[in-house]
């Protein structure tokens, strides 16, 4: 009993740590405001990704399905990837098993470049879309607390596509899933 009670405190010490540093980049990215110029292409970006993302993927017996048009970008890289690591993560952690994640970078236009994440998860239902970039919401507290959310991921992911003058766009249906993409000017 003991033993478990220590466990619980732990687990809550965690999560109180992860808030706070997800706090403190959403308010680094919002006093900031600034963008560091890098260049680097696109097949680059889809490589890190699937290391990054394929253990918990295969965790969730999740199949991760990337595929990148090449192009060089000359953008601030770690927002980029700060922005597609949130989309990819709560992809995994909402969709269900056997099911999978699909990733796609290509050229929306001559002068920009979108990637896009999409999951057959649980999908958001449409009265809730227009809050979910809010600090600390959360559609579901109970569920999003078992599951590791904060509720800042997409805050922190808004105010990200903000610095390198890009933007979001969601589409989602309920029950059914979702498509978060990001779209950046790539030069």
């Amino acid at each position: 009993e003991q033993t478990e009670a220590i466990e619980v405190i732990t687990d809550e010490v965690k999560r109180i740590h992860f808030l706070l540093e997800d706090l403190r980049s959403l308010d680094h990215l919002e006093v900031t405001k600034a963008a560091t110029q890098t260049h680097f292409n696109s097949i680059e970006l889809s490589h890190n990704l699937k290391r990054r993302f394929q253990n918990r993927a295969k965790e969730k017996e999740i199949s991760l399905e990337i595929s990148y048009h090449p192009c060089e970008i000359a953008q601030d890289k770690r927002l980029i990837e700060m922005i597609i690591d949130n989309f990819t993560s709560n992809a995994i952690r909402y969709s269900t098993t056997k099911k999978a994640v699909v990733i796609e970078g290509k050229r929306a236009s001559q002068n920009e470049y979108s990637i896009s994440v999409t999951d057959n998860g649980i999908g958001i239902k449409k009265e809730n879309i227009h809050k979910i970039f809010d600090r600390l919401y959360r559609i579901d507290n109970a569920r999003d607390r078992a599951s590791g959310g904060s509720g800042l991921g997409l805050s922190i992911a808004r105010q990200a596509a903000l610095n390198i003058g890009g933007r979001i766009d969601v589409e989602s249906r309920y029950q059914v899933g979702s498509k978060f993409t990001l779209y950046f000017s790539n030069h």
